[in-house]
Parts: C-alpha cells; sequence; structure tokens
C-alpha cells in the first residue's frame, strides 16, 4: 500500500518531509520545539475522526471525544482500589525518574495494584522509588486486552470508535509515579494514548529524524531530550522536536513509527489502544507490544548483513565508495516506488 512504503522510506532513508507547523516555536533546553496539531471531536462520527488523524502522518491532541465516565470514577483512589486493588500487577521499580531502558537501571516488583497506587501517589512527598506500570497478560502469550484483564475497570472506558474494524491490537493499563520519564522509543502501530487522570508532557520526533536518535533497536540512548549532554548528543540538535501536554479527557494519536518520550507532570492513569494501520501479513504474529519490527524488514536482515559483510572486507576507499553507492540505490529505489504509486 502507498501508506506502507511511505512508511519504510521514512524508516529506512532519511530525508526531508514538509510539515504544518501548528504553534509557535519555544526552546527545551536547546532543542527547538514546535506544537502538535488539534483536533476537535465533538460531534464528529468515527469515520470522520478516523479520516482527520489520517489527513496528515503527524500526531494530534484530540479534544471532546467521549471516553466515558473513566475521567470522573477514576480519580478518586478509593474506586481505584475497590474495583482493582487486589489484582497482583508487576510494577517497574527505579531510583531515578528518568527509565532507561538501554542500561536497565530499574528492577521489577509484584504487588498488590492497590499499593501501586497508594506508593505511586506517594513518591513525589515521600521519597519512594518511582513506579512504573503497564498491563500485561501474565504468560504475555497474548496483548493487553482492558475488558479481559480489568472488567471491572473497563465498564467506565469507551472503545473509540475510530478504530477500523478488525484492525484493533491490544488495550493497555498505564500507571505511573509523578515526574516519571518514559524512554524515548517507537512502535509499529497507530496508537491513542488516553490521558484518565493526571497530565503527562510528550515530546515526539518524526521517523526522518532517526539518524539523530541514537538508536539502539527500537530505543533512543538518549533517555530525556528535555535534559540532555550536547556533547554525547551533538545530533540530537538536527532533530525537529513536536511537544504537548495531554490533559485528563484528551488523547494523543501517535503515529507509527514517530518516536515519543513521556514524562509525567501528575499521578498518571491512562489507557493506550493500539491498532494495526496495515494488512495482518506485515505484523509479527509474536508481538504482544505493538513495537516488533515489520516482516518485510525483519526478512531483510540477512540479506543486509551479507552484503554489508562482502563489502567490509574491502580496503578503506572501495568499501567507502560502495556503501555510498549502496545508501544512493537504497533511496533512489524506495523513493521510485513511492512516486510511482
Amino acid at each position: 500500500s502507498l501508506r506502507f512504503l511511505h512508511i519504510c522510506v521514512c524508516v529506512c532513508v532519511c530525508r526531508v518531509v514538509s510539515m504544518c507547523v501548528r504553534a509557535s516555536v519555544r526552546f527545551i533546553g536547546i532543542l527547538t520545539t514546535t506544537g502538535v496539531r488539534r483536533i476537535q471531536a465533538g460531534g464528529l462520527s468515527g469515520e470522520a475522526l478516523r479520516l482527520q488523524l489520517l489527513e496528515e502522518d503527524t500526531p494530534a491532541i484530540v479534544e471532546g471525544m467521549n471516553v466515558g465516565p473513566c475521567t470522573q470514577l477514576w480519580k478518586a483512589d478509593e474506586y481505584l482500589i475497590e474495583r482493582a486493588g487486589e489484582t497482583r500487577v508487576s510494577v517497574q521499580v527505579c531510583e531515578e525518574a528518568e527509565m532507561d531502558f538501554v542500561q536497565k537501571n530499574f528492577h521489577f516488583k509484584m504487588m498488590n495494584f492497590s499499593d501501586l497506587v497508594k506508593c505511586a501517589r506517594a513518591t513525589k512527598d515521600s521519597h519512594q522509588p518511582y513506579l512504573y506500570f503497564r498491563s500485561s497478560p501474565p504468560n504475555r502469550t497474548s496483548p493487553a486486552n482492558l475488558w479481559n484483564q480489568w472488567p471491572a475497570l473497563a465498564t467506565s472506558f469507551n472503545m473509540p470508535s475510530c478504530i477500523p474494524n478488525g484492525r484493533a491490537f491490544s488495550s493497555v493499563l498505564r500507571v505511573c509515579s509523578q515526574d516519571c520519564v518514559l524512554f524515548t522509543h517507537y512502535d509499529t502501530m497507530d496508537n491513542l494514548l488516553f490521558q484518565i487522570r493526571g497530565r503527562k508532557h510528550v515530546i515526539l520526533f518524526s521517523p526522518a529524524d532517526y539518524p539523530y536518535l541514537y538508536m539502539k533497536g527500537d530505543k533512543s540512548q538518549v533517555r530525556n531530550p528535555r535534559v540532555y549532554d550536547a556533547n554525547w548528543y551533538p545530533l540530537l540538535r538536527q532533530a525537529k522536536a513536536y511537544e504537548c501536554v495531554i490533559e485528563p479527557g484528551c488523547a494523543l494519536y501517535i503515529p507509527a513509527f514517530w518516536f515519543h518520550n513521556v514524562q509525567a507532570l501528575d499521578f498518571s492513569v491512562a489507557v493506550n489502544v493500539f491498532w494495526k494501520p496495515l494488512e495482518n501479513e506485515f505484523y509479527d504474529k509474536k508481538d504482544m507490544f505493538g513495537n516488533r519490527e515489520l516482516i518485510p524488514w525483519q526478512r531483510s536482515q540477512e540479506g543486509i548483513s551479507r552484503i554489508l559483510g562482502v563489502i567490509s572486507r574491502l580496503p578503506k576507499n572501495a568499501r567507502e565508495f560502495y556503501g555510498r553507492k549502496l545508501m544512493l540505490m537504497i533511496k533512489n529505489k524506495l523513493f521510485d516506488l513511492d512516486k510511482s504509486e
């Protein structure tokens, strides 16, 4: 499909993408940032909202969605604890606010959901460790499902009607301490992050900024782009950062392959809903989190490794010459495919 080819170009090749500036430019640290577009969902059908989301391949804050009574009910700790307090959960515990999924500066701890709520709420004032919870089935053999795993809470959350029929992948409950920073990463599926309680500050980067983000797998080595050492990560200044604050009752649309870094400004409760923008054949059946590389990319790895192994045996001048030639061939081929559509 045209969208699949566009995604491949963005991920594999650095190219200039013309973006529409939705807000005045300002600075966070030494990063230049611009605002995220906004969509008013009030009065829109699910299909009309979906078309607005896809109109531009950029993130969007969605306001006025009917997400159900959860925005009021989940404000009370007592409600959360009464409905799900005895459920055992695996929580990431970290002494630092910035959780590093490359260096793994955290550990997992089993606790009751009631203790998660109480401890995460108390972190700011009591100097307890920072807590982050992402729901997943106990055996991790299927994607997270809010209605199967958290039925007593799910009754107050409305599944968004803008998600294409048959494409929903997972619905994830997230709870974390105030100030907790979740690493910069990308997912291979579209998703809506519904902020139910508290606020989150999000920094996003286009797929075209891949070369500047010091990636290791699907994760950036830059823990927190709000505060970073420019001597260690000088290329980051070349990236175009987008930013927004998600208020309770609003949702953030994050297209596949857009990098995002999330900081909780308050004790936070949220629900992520992921869906597949492409046909099932492109996705790894073993993917439980919506972040495994697409099957065409996985299948290409053996051929790419073989080519690089052969070229790497050449002397420096020949190696660099054929390396540049190879990069240009890939770039031109992907652009040609894109234009032919």
